[in-house]
């Protein structure tokens, strides 16, 4: 790395006003700092091979040829973590293909933060009843910019927190708890930037609950035990006795590199329960055939 344009990325982490020239979004999406701006150019640095488009939407940005200036990752992602993120989060717009970042009628969404339109956030469920939900959730992560080698898939085996068994939830452990709305089941498994698989339990006591930050949230609880899910982009709804499937196919940029990902989450299951009706059973409930076709992503 040029020790010139360290130097500068130090001089310009301390200015505020050349870090204003991009919004944070734009800065952590494609993984860059503005290190010098003049009137018929700017010098950019930027995560070491991020994709080519981003260079054509910033000449497009600042309405001025593009300096690239590569500076290694872990430098870069520590000085737009300090200089724009702050302990807070991102939340990058998505897209339907992977040749947005070329489209002019995406510059808006590629440069602020994606707005969900979740609706209204209800939850009416008498106190004394549990709404329990079995689901499988999966997620699958490729860089479509830089190829990586699959990481190991891990798989850790664990107790299943409840079934129901002859129409009662029978729970081990106690994974309610005495404020709990809706407890879930669920078998989940990461792939990509991240690789799990197992089945845990996950108590809430306030809404939205994202299954998938953000495109999979719960959004209101009825007296009935329905549910309104917000799902990317449209709202649905799920009946206590009722079973669905959801694909959640998109894109986004991050650090430079363009991302899709699949998500596929799978409600077996929605029962509601009062809370007297709760069987809190001592050993490890046993595992049955469609437990195990969860588990390896089967059914």
């Amino acid at each position: 790395m040029d020790f010139q344009i360290y130097k500068r990325l130090q001089v310009v982490m301390k200015d505020p006003e050349t870090l204003g020239m991009i919004p944070s979004v734009l800065a952590v999406g494609f993984g860059i700092i503005p290190l010098e701006v003049h009137s018929d150019y700017v010098v950019v640095g930027h995560v070491p091979d991020i994709y080519h488009g981003c260079f054509k939407f910033l000449e497009s940005y600042f309405g001025r040829e593009i300096i690239p200036a590569p500076i290694d990752d872990k430098i870069m992602v520590a000085a737009i973590s300090e200089g724009y993120i702050k302990g807070d989060q991102i939340n990058h717009d998505t897209f339907p293909d992977s040749e947005f970042v070329l489209k002019a009628e995406n510059e808006t969404k590629l440069i602020n933060e994606k707005q969900d339109q979740v609706g209204s956030v209800i939850c009416d469920l008498d106190p004394e009843e549990v709404v329990f939900l079995e689901t499988s959730y999966h997620s699958s992560l490729h860089n479509l910019d830089r190829p990586e080698e699959p990481e190991e898939e891990e798989i850790e085996s664990e107790d299943i927190p409840f079934k129901v068994i002859d129409g009662r939830p029978h729970v081990y452990k106690d994974p309610v708890g005495g404020d709990a709305l809706v407890v879930e089941r669920r078998n989940y498994c990461y792939e990509g930037c991240e690789t799990r698989q197992g089945i845990s339990r996950h108590d809430i006591n306030a809404l939205p609950y994202m299954i998938h930050p953000t495109e999979i949230q719960i959004t209101q609880v009825h007296r009935d035990g329905s549910l309104r899910l917000y799902i990317y982009d449209r709202i649905e709804e799920l009946q206590v006795g009722s079973s669905s499937y959801f694909e959640v196919p998109y894109h986004f940029i991050s650090f430079g590199h363009r991302y899709s990902r699949m998500l596929t989450c799978r409600f077996h299951a929605v029962h509601k329960f009062r809370r007297d009706e709760i069987v809190c059973v001592e050993e490890p409930l046993a595992w049955d055939v469609s437990d195990t076709e969860r588990w390896f992503n089967l059914g």
